[in-house]
Parts: structure tokens; C-alpha cells; sequence
């Protein structure tokens, strides 16, 4: 007989227990009550049996237990819904045909068993279920999705004007910038009015020389460019227009690859560019990501419909936690 064991003390054996012992706890009693009918600790426990070593292996100490209490709150909850649920249907006047049930527990046996019905049955009696049991458990899974279809799948609908709103709200995240490959001579401070003009003078005489093809960027920035990239010949790499300052974006607008732009002057710098390629704006379409969106709307919308669901089914039924 099952004794009335505390639930607040169950909780606290079950998290202690963990924290110290790879094995699940020896205890049993009662949990909760839906409609009159019992959720024992033992019920849950089997459920949960799993995660549980997979928190022992990840966890320790009080750390382990907390873990493994919240575990076991998240399936009594689980158990009470399933409960609430197998209610409503059997008051609807729900069955389930023997004959949907037998083509169901074949298919089972066909898929993991490969039709080997004595290894099936062998398998049951390693769990320690009666073939009626086991029957009984498949039919109860039948109704809880049936269930869940009426209630939740079938009442989802998602418009394209949904998916189009979601789209547009993250279109940021879905756009890369247009961006360009861009060589730089750069000029850096400079200490009085004649070391500036000395510097700009230089970069309009290296500009002449770019554009009669007397010599190359590359040598150019290498030997004269005061930028961070003069070693690498002056080359930048891909920069995304909109992080070029305004002047410098201003000068290489319009350029095609190869391009050398005019002299560039700022307050405390001096740039020639030349642009080695460019690449488009660019925006993964709608149609690339419509049925991600739309399916995780439609997830949503289940979570909301299944709330809404429970929170009906536990007016209806009464449901006790037994503390």
C-alpha cells in the first residue's frame, strides 16, 4: 500500500538523494490527484528516470539537486496534463477502435522489433509489463495525440501576412550591406601648414603616377603610405560602405574595380583609394526563409493554443498536489 509520503519531503529526498548516489531515488507515495485519480512520486520518477542521469553527469552537489527537483516539478506537471487530457476524452464519450490499436502496436513491433514478436515480448517482460499493460499504454499514447491534433494542430493556421510582418521585422538581420575591396595610401597628421602641403603635394604626384600607369598601388603603399595596411600593400580587405568615414565613401562613389579615386583630405588625414572590387548589397528574399518563419510561428502558436488548452482542463477537472 502506498503511503502518504510528504511531498515536500519527497522533493527533498529525491534532490539529496542525487546529489550524492548515480541512482534514482527508493521512494514512492503519493504526488498529485487529477479528477480523483492518483499520480504516485514513483509514476513521475519513472518518467523522468533519463534526464536525470544526464543532470548526474553534468552536475554536483547542491547544484545536482536543485536541478534534479526542478526536474521533477516539470514531470509531475507533464503527468497532470497527460492526466487532464485522457479525462476530457473519456467524457466525450472518446474511444479508441481495438482494430486502430492492433495496426498500431504491428507497426511498433515491425519497427523496432523487425516483426520479431518473441523479442518484443521478451522485451516486456524485461520491463516488467504484462502484454494488457503494455497495450493499455500504446492506447492511451493514441488518445493523447488525437487529442492533441483536435485541440492544438488543427486549430493552427498561420497567414502569409504573418510571415510577411515577421520577415520585415528582422529584414535587418537578413540584409549584408554592400561592401568594397579597397587598397589606401594614407596620409597621418601632420605637425605644421608646410609638412601638410608637403603631404598633399606627395599624394596628388602619387595619384599622376597611378593613373599614366608608372607604377602600381601595391609598391606605392608600400613605400609612402603611413596606414596600418602599408604592409600588406595598402589592401583593406572588405569594408562594409556604410563603416567608411563620409568622405572617403563619398570619393569612391561611382568607382568601378580598379579605379583610382581623387585625393581625399580630413582633418587629420590624407587618402588616395583604389578599389579592387566591389560587391552588391544583398538580402536573403522572403521566399528563402518563409518556411522557417512560418514554422516558427505555427510553434508558437501551438505553445499558446496548448496553454490555453491545460488552463481550460484544469478548470474543469480538479487537480490537488499532495504536500
Amino acid at each position: 500500500m502506498l503511503k502518504r509520503i510528504s511531498y515536500g519531503l519527497a522533493l527533498w529526498a529525491i534532490g539529496t538523494w542525487s546529489a550524492v548516489a548515480a541512482k534514482p531515488v527508493a521512494l514512492d507515495g503519493y504526488a498529485a490527484s487529477v479528477n480523483g485519480e492518483i499520480i504516485t512520486i514513483g509514476d513521475v520518477l519513472k518518467t523522468i528516470e533519463p534526464m536525470q542521469k544526464q543532470l548526474q553527469s553534468r552536475f554536483k552537489g547542491q547544484a545536482l539537486a536543485k536541478k534534479v527537483r526542478e526536474l521533477f516539478e516539470s514531470g509531475l506537471n507533464a503527468q497532470i496534463e497527460r492526466k487532464l487530457i485522457l479525462a476530457e476524452f473519456a467524457d466525450s464519450g472518446g474511444v479508441i477502435p481495438e482494430r486502430l490499436a492492433d495496426e498500431r502496436i504491428n507497426e511498433i513491433i515491425e519497427d523496432r522489433f523487425e516483426g520479431n514478436r518473441a523479442a518484443f515480448l521478451q522485451a516486456l517482460r524485461d520491463q516488467g509489463l504484462s502484454l494488457a499493460d503494455w497495450r493499455a499504454q500504446v492506447k492511451e499514447e493514441m488518445v493523447l495525440s488525437f487529442a492533441r491534433q483536435q485541440a492544438v494542430f488543427r486549430r493552427t493556421a498561420i497567414s502569409p501576412k504573418k510571415v510577411k510582418a515577421l520577415y520585415d521585422s528582422r529584414l535587418d538581420s537578413y540584409s549584408e550591406a554592400a561592401k568594397v575591396h579597397l587598397q589606401l595610401i594614407v596620409f597621418k597628421i601632420w605637425v605644421d601648414e608646410q609638412q601638410f602641403q608637403d603631404k598633399l603635394q606627395l599624394a596628388y604626384k602619387l595619384r599622376f603616377s597611378l593613373l599614366s600607369e608608372e607604377a602600381s598601388f601595391g609598391e606605392l603603399a608600400l613605400k609612402h603610405s603611413e596606414g596600418p595596411k602599408a604592409d600588406a600593400e595598402g589592401d583593406n580587405g572588405w569594408l562594409d560602405q556604410s563603416a567608411i568615414r563620409p568622405e572617403l565613401k563619398e570619393a569612391i562613389k561611382g568607382l568601378k574595380a580598379g579605379d583610382i579615386s581623387d585625393v581625399v583630405r580630413t582633418d587629420k588625414e590624407i587618402y588616395l583609394a583604389r578599389v579592387i572590387e566591389r560587391q552588391a548589397a544583398e538580402v536573403i528574399p522572403l521566399t528563402e526563409k518563409y518556411d522557417e518563419l512560418k514554422a516558427e510561428l505555427s510553434q508558437a502558436q501551438e505553445d499558446q493554443l496548448y496553454k490555453e488548452w491545460i488552463a481550460r482542463l484544469r478548470k474543469t477537472y480538479p487537480v490537488k498536489i499532495i504536500k
